[in-house]
């Protein structure tokens, strides 16, 4: 039985399940569905799993993409999955300055690609070679997101399960 934003609350004053389901910024729905008003523990926590399946149908959260749009504030190149760092050569006597790229070619697997800026003739070009293939994989991951069903409605959250073939 799914109890996601269902809460059993047993204090002196209130016996029951709370549900909150939270939207982001001010909106929020949350009642409280009381043991006694509703014949018991397993009456009252089927209420108030229907009033949370409910008002998800009625409003169901915001569909959220499968990676950030904006960049993270301590973000340094202004372009997200993108940053400049460095690495060392193999012996570890030189440092390069590069653009790391960042993205998941698949659900949980992360993977970083690097920009040396040797490679280019300069540090913006080697910064526009990085732009260019994180737009290059955010389109994959897009194009793989878009085929997948999205289970996050009823949840207000985002999980991967493959489309069905009837649909």
């Amino acid at each position: 039985m799914d109890m996601h934003g269902i809460s059993r609350i047993d204090a002196d004053r209130a016996v029951g399940w709370y549900v909150r389901i939270y939207y982001g910024g001010d909106k929020e729905h949350r009642k409280f569905f009381s043991d006694s008003k509703h014949g018991g523990t397993k009456k009252s926590r089927e209420a108030a799993i229907g009033y949370r399946d409910q008002v998800l149908v009625k409003n169901p959260p915001p569909k959220k993409l499968p990676f950030r749009t904006k960049p993270m504030p301590k973000n340094s190149t202004g372009y997200n999955g993108i940053s400049k760092t460095y690495r060392w050569s193999g012996n570890r006597k030189i440092k390069y300055e590069v653009y790391g790229v960042f993205y998941a070619p698949e659900p949980g697997k992360v993977k970083t690609k690097y920009f040396y800026f040797h490679n280019y003739p300069n540090q913006l070009a080697a910064l526009n070679a990085a732009i260019d293939f994180r737009k290059e994989k955010e389109a994959e991951i897009l194009e793989r997101w878009n085929k997948m069903e999205h289970h996050h409605g009823k949840y207000g959250f985002y999980t991967e399960q493959p489309a069905s073939a009837e649909g």
